[in-house]
């Protein structure tokens, strides 16, 4: 990589984590609240306390899993499945990757997946692929897999083997892993700057054969329609994996910069810091560092080290078994 895209990538994946980190801080003291009862008292500032009784600027599991697995690859320097599911551990059981070392708002399903693991089940088996496991605890992981697609322009069926071997660590069913590849796709998009509008065509366009046509037809709001057409009351915020990728990508969609997206999306109430989280991530790798308003990262936890884990992942030499 030249040193000049190496400087846009090294910022795509900063504001990435850093976006995620942010989405996720300001969504967790309003988690469980109501759209109406945001409606009267909107989010717009970093808050404290609130649902999980937490300081201004604190983030939850949702960027601790993402760090877990950007960290695995960086030092592995390949996708290695025992190892993630090791530094989720490590996450749950010791306090890794977190602020202050307290586990905050922790995922059921991934927890069982790590569970499995420490009982001595192979990585394969771990995740749960019962019917119904369709939360949103892989997705909200999922960003540093579009970052190793992007760069090493990993497509097709290679894209989807490594998106799976991520995905059914914690969750094995096939809405989870086609709900993961969507959103690789969609950031892939984004980082080769295509507009987020532009970006909903693209996925549009791709052929998703490696599904069942009833798993892809579940999706047909955000594959086969106008999702910048849909209102606010058309769009669901809760934990369903669906519902949390159609609310995160209309929220960016129908905004014009980092903030309006991450304020758009945590007032929508109910799960508000996974899909602010998942909101940030995206407009965070697509306007960057210096798109995310400064009064936010001045209350951020632990910044100096987000970038620090950020800029070691941009940097880091990824072996890619198709």
């Amino acid at each position: 990589m030249d040193t000049f895209r190496h400087f846009i990538y090294k910022d795509q994946v900063i504001g990435g984590l850093v976006g995620n980190a942010v989405g996720d801080a300001l969504g967790l003291p309003v988690e469980f609240k109501s759209r109406e009862e945001l409606k009267a008292d909107p989010v717009f500032e970093m808050q404290g306390f609130g649902s999980h009784l937490v300081a201004p600027g604190t983030w939850s599991t949702n960027t601790s899993m993402v760090i877990a697995l950007m960290e695995s690859i960086r030092e592995c320097g390949k996708i290695n499945q025992s190892d993630i599911l090791h530094k989720l551990s490590r996450w749950l059981y010791l306090g890794d990757y977190t602020v202050g070392s307290e586990i905050i708002n922790s995922n059921t399903t991934v927890n069982l997946s790590i569970d499995r693991f420490k009982k001595g089940y192979t990585p394969d088996e771990c995740g749960d692929a019962f019917e119904f496991a369709t939360d949103n605890g892989a997705l909200v992981r999922i960003l540093p897999i579009a970052f190793l697609c992007y760069n090493y322009n990993i497509q097709g069926k290679a894209r989807y083997n490594l998106v799976k071997s991520v995905t059914r660590l914690t969750h094995a069913t096939e809405k989870c892993i086609l709900a993961n590849m969507i959103f690789v796709n969609y950031a892939c998009y984004l980082l080769e700057g295509y507009y987020p509008s532009v970006a909903l065509q693209k996925i549009q366009q791709e052929k998703y054969s490696f599904f069942s046509e009833a798993c892809v037809e579940s999706f047909s709001r955000i594959l086969k329609k106008n999702l910048t057409e849909l209102r606010e009351e058309e769009i669901q915020s809760n934990s369903d994996v669906i519902e949390s990728l159609e609310a995160a990508i209309w929220s960016l969609v129908t905004t014009r910069n980092f903030e309006q997206a991450v304020i758009t999306a945590v007032n929508l109430g109910h799960d508000t810091d996974t899909i602010g989280a998942l909101t940030g991530g995206l407009a965070g790798l697509y306007y960057g560092m210096q798109g995310i308003p400064k009064r936010w990262l001045d209350k951020l936890k632990r910044l100096p080290e987000l970038e620090t884990i950020a800029e070691g992942f941009s940097k880091a030499e990824v072996i890619i078994v198709p």
